[in-house]
């Protein structure tokens, strides 16, 4: 029941209880004043009370029930309408505000989609810079052998070029040796009491010419006879005369040939020209042994270029027939005959 049929229920009540107590009140004196109470006079009897008069309170009570009663179920229908619309509009902003969640969470899903996406395509990007990193180095390797390469060819054409203007200005030297190598009247007797052993000299004739290119400047010779086993009559070589020499220099010019000897240096023409090689010490036992088998004369000879380049010309020979017209032939291959640059 809603306040407002409280209020009229409540008024009903307080009209009804007005008409009782007016109904049932004591009597009034005719001047308008009140009987004398019970203490003042005897009491009397109280008048019996006419039912009819009550009828008309119950049906003014009925009336107001009735009226209540229909004001109730007037209002009831009400309610519930009121209820049922408030009921389908909150349904409906519920079904509202639920489109709207579904569109937030399909957004959301959406954006953790796109999310997800741009991850990937991450992983993919890196994934890319790492296999272009590693491309990268692959191809600064290819590079830095590719460089290695090119400076290695430049610094081969470079020590090519340098060897080919050195060998453009580089004399061309050759050296050949006559004899005979031993004599009769090179014997010397020794201080020995054994009249077969005598102290033999080895000797032989130097020539060296330039053959081809600028001039030459000579500046040592070393030549000597091999010794050891397999020559035990040759003595050993005194070492100073191994080392080289430094007492020849002579600017030999293209063409020219000359004499050559160990310690006087260029000779003349028809001078005395042998150089003295060595000695062996030769008996009536080792003599065959000797002519069958002389000692290799080696040696070599050092020059500087116009450049100022120095050079070692190595010769090894052997007699062909150290009595005879002292032709030389070469000794020993690599070993002995070459002609290198060296340090100066």
């Amino acid at each position: 029941m809603s306040r407002s049929n409280w209020l009229k229920l409540a008024s009903c009540v307080g009209l009804v209880l007005c008409l009782s107590a007016e109904i049932f009140a004591q009597p009034i004196s005719q001047d308008g004043s009140a009987e004398p109470s019970a203490e003042n006079t005897a009491p009397e009897p109280q008048p019996d009370i006419d039912p009819s008069l009550l009828v008309p309170i119950q049906d003014a009570m009925e009336r107001i029930a009735g009226a209540l009663e229909a004001q109730n179920n007037q209002e009831r229908p009400t309610d519930e309408a009121d209820q049922s619309r408030r009921d389908l509009a909150a349904q409906e902003n519920m079904a509202h505000w639920a489109f709207w969640m579904f569109i937030a969470a399909g957004a959301g899903t959406l954006l953790t989609a796109f999310g997800l996406l741009l991850i990937w395509q991450t992983v993919i990007y890196t994934r890319n810079a790492a296999v272009s990193a590693d491309k990268m180095v692959t191809e600064a390797e290819k590079t830095t052998a590719a460089a290695v390469q090119a400076s290695n060819a430049a610094t081969a054409a470079n020590a090519l070029a340098v060897a080919q203007f050195k060998a453009a200005h580089k004399p061309q030297i050759t050296l050949t040796m006559r004899g005979p190598l031993l004599e009769t009247r090179d014997y010397l007797p020794m201080a020995s009491d054994d009249p077969n052993r005598m102290l033999t000299i080895l000797q032989a004739e130097i020539r060296v010419e330039n053959t081809g290119g600028p001039t030459a400047s000579l500046i040592g010779l070393v030549v000597y006879p091999l010794s050891g086993a397999q020559w035990p009559y040759v003595q050993d070589t005194p070492e100073h005369r191994r080392g080289p020499q430094g007492g020849i220099f002579y600017v030999l010019n293209r063409g020219e040939r000359v004499l050559l000897h160990q310690d006087r240096g260029v000779l003349p023409e028809g001078a005395l020209s042998y150089s003295t090689l060595g000695t062996a010490d030769l008996s009536r036992e080792t003599r065959p042994a000797f002519i069958q088998a002389p000692p290799p004369i080696v040696g070599y000879l050092e020059y500087t270029s116009p450049l100022g380049q120095r050079y070692r010309y190595g010769f090894g020979f052997v007699p062909t027939n150290p009595h005879g017209d002292g032709a030389f032939e070469r000794y020993g291959g690599a070993e002995y005959n070459y002609d290198r640059e060296i340090e100066a």
